[in-house]
C-alpha cells in the first residue's frame, strides 16, 4: 500500500502516528532518526544517473558556488559557507515550485538536466559522497562526512505526496510536524535536530520570534565533516608570525609548517596547493594569489578558471606554512539569491511553491520563501579539519494564516446577536472577570 502523508497524523511530543502507514522511523542520511515519518518509499539506494549527468550536476553546483562567494564577499571579510547544502536545500524547494520560479531558480543555480534526471543525479552524488572513507580504518585516523535532510511542516498543513516522494527517494528526507502557536519549542525542534546532525557545532539557526501563524514548514540541510591530514603538522612546528593584510599591514598569528609530498600548480600572480586528508580524493585546496593581485584574481575567479587550476596540480616536496583558523559565518541569504535572479521565489501575493502543500484548510493561501538562512563553521589545525553547516528554507504563506490566535486575556466588549433580525439581544464590556 502507498504510503499516504496526507491522511491523518496525531502528534504526541516529537513522535507521529498515521492512520495509513505502519509503524516506521525515517531514514535521514543513511540512518533511521527517531521522530520522523518515512514513505514506504526508501531512498533509492541506485539511481539511474550516469556518469555525465552527475558531471552535468557537479558543474552547475560549481557555477553557482562561485557565483555566490562573489555576493558573500561584498558582505564579509573572512567567509565560510556550504554551496552544496545550500544548493541541496533549494533543489528539494525547487521540486515544488511553478513553472516561472522554476525557470528562475534553475538560472541561478546553474541546472541544466530535466527535473526527474536532476534528482536521481543529486541522489547519486550525495550517496558517493556519503561513502568516502568507509574504507579507512581507525588505525588510519578520524574522517566523517555526514549529510542529512529534514522537513517539519505546520500540522495544520498537508503535504502533497508527490512533492515527498521526490524529496524521500532522492534525498533521505524526514518529516515532522510543529505546532505555530508554541514557537518556541519550534524551533528547539529544529536547533535540537541540526545540532545533534552538526557535532553541536551550529546552533540557534532558527529564531522563535521569525515563527508565526503563517509558518508552513522549515526544509533543513545539514552537513558535517572531519578528517585529519594524510600527514599531520607537528605542534612544535608552529609559530606566531606575521601575516600581511591587503592594506600593507600585518597581523601576529600562529602559523604551522610542515614539508611533505604535496600538490602543487602556479600561474601569473598566484599560486595553488593541495593538502590531502586521510581519503585520498579529499584535499583542501589553497588558492594564493600575491597580495597585490588579490583583488582581480578573486574578481576573475570562474569555473574555467578554477578547473584549469586544479587539473595542472601535480605532486612535488612542498614546504608549506599555513594559519591555524576557526571562522563562523551566519547569512540571510534571501536578498542576496533575489538579486541573483529568483526574486519570485521570495514575492508577497505570488504562489512561487503550488506544489509543496495542499490547499490550506484555512483558505487558499501562496506559499513563497519567508527565509533561507545558513550558518557554516570550520576550523582548521594541525590534525586536520572540523566543519559544518546548516541551511533552513522557511515556507510561509501571507494570503491565509493557519490559523487564528483569540486570546481574550484583557478587557473586552461582548455582543448577543440575532443575525435573522440583526438584533442585538445583549451588549456589554468585561474589565474584571473576577469582580
Amino acid at each position: 500500500m502507498k504510503f499516504r502523508f496526507a491522511i491523518a497524523f496525531v502528534v504526541a511530543g516529537f513522535s507521529i502516528l498515521t492512520l495509513a502507514c505502519p509503524s516506521t522511523t525515517p531514514i535521514l542520511a543513511t540512518e533511521r532518526h527517531e521522530g520522523f515519518v518515512y514513505s514506504e518509499l526508501d531512498r533509492d539506494s541506485s539511481p539511474d544517473a550516469s556518469a555525465s549527468e552527475i558531471a552535468e550536476l557537479v558543474a552547475g553546483n560549481t557555477a553557482f558556488a562561485l557565483d555566490l562567494y562573489q555576493w558573500l564577499i561584498q558582505d564579509n571579510d573572512n567567509l565560510v559557507f556550504s554551496p552544496y547544502s545550500i544548493s541541496m536545500a533549494l533543489t528539494m524547494a525547487y521540486a515544488g515550485a511553478c513553472d516561472f520560479t522554476a525557470s528562475e531558480m534553475e538560472g541561478v543555480l546553474h541546472y541544466t538536466l530535466d527535473e526527474d534526471t536532476l534528482h536521481e543525479a543529486f541522489n547519486s552524488l550525495d550517496l558517493s559522497l556519503m561513502s568516502l572513507g568507509h574504507d579507512i580504518g581507525e588505525s588510519d585516523g578520524r574522517f566523517e562526512l555526514n549529510i542529512a535532510n529534514a522537513m517539519w511542516v505546520n500540522e495544520k498543513v498537508t503535504t502533497k505526496q508527490d512533492f515527498l516522494d521526490i524529496l524521500m527517494t532522492n534525498y533521505g528526507l524526514g518529516v515532522g510536524t510543529m505546532d505555530v502557536s508554541n514557537p518556541q519549542e519550534c524551533a528547539d525542534k529544529v536547533n535540537g535536530w541540526i545540532m545533534e546532525m552538526t557535532e553541536d557545532l551550529i546552533e540557534d539557526v532558527v529564531d522563535p520570534g521569525d515563527i508565526d501563524g503563517y509558518t508552513l514548514a522549515f526544509l533543513v540541510n545539514a552537513i558535517y565533516f572531519f578528517s585529519n591530514w594524510d600527514v599531520k603538522f607537528d605542534e612544535a612546528d608552529t609559530q606566531d608570525e606575521p601575516f600581511q593584510l591587503l592594506d600593507g599591514t600585518s597581523v601576529t598569528v600562529p602559523l604551522m609548517h610542515k614539508t611533505d609530498d604535496l600538490y602543487y600548480s602556479q600561474g601569473d600572480g598566484w599560486q595553488a596547493c593541495g593538502i590531502p586528508y586521510i581519503v585520498d580524493s579529499v584535499k583542501m585546496i589553497i588558492l594564493l594569489p600575491d597580495t597585490e593581485n588579490f583583488e582581480e584574481f578573486e574578481e576573475s575567479l570562474d569555473i574555467a578558471k578554477l578547473t584549469e587550476i586544479i587539473d595542472s596540480m601535480h605532486q612535488i616536496e612542498l614546504n608549506l606554512a599555513l594559519p591555524r583558523f576557526e571562522l563562523r559565518t551566519n547569512v540571510q541569504l534571501g536578498r542576496t539569491l533575489s538579486e541573483m535572479g529568483m526574486p519570485s521565489a521570495f514575492s508577497v501575493g505570488f504562489d512561487a511553491f503550488p506544489d509543496i502543500f495542499e490547499p490550506f484548510e484555512i483558505g487558499m493561501g501562496n506559499t513563497r520563501i519567508k527565509k533561507v538562512i545558513h550558518d557554516a563553521f570550520i576550523s582548521v589545525d594541525e590534525s586536520g579539519t572540523e566543519a559544518a553547516a546548516a541551511t533552513v528554507i522557511q515556507f510561509t504563506t501571507d494570503s491565509a494564516p493557519m490559523m487564528v490566535y483569540f486570546r481574550a486575556d484583557h478587557p473586552f466588549i461582548y455582543l448577543i446577536h440575532d443575525e435573522s433580525t440583526n438584533t442585538i439581544l445583549f451588549m456589554g464590556r468585561v474589565l474584571d472577570p473576577e469582580s
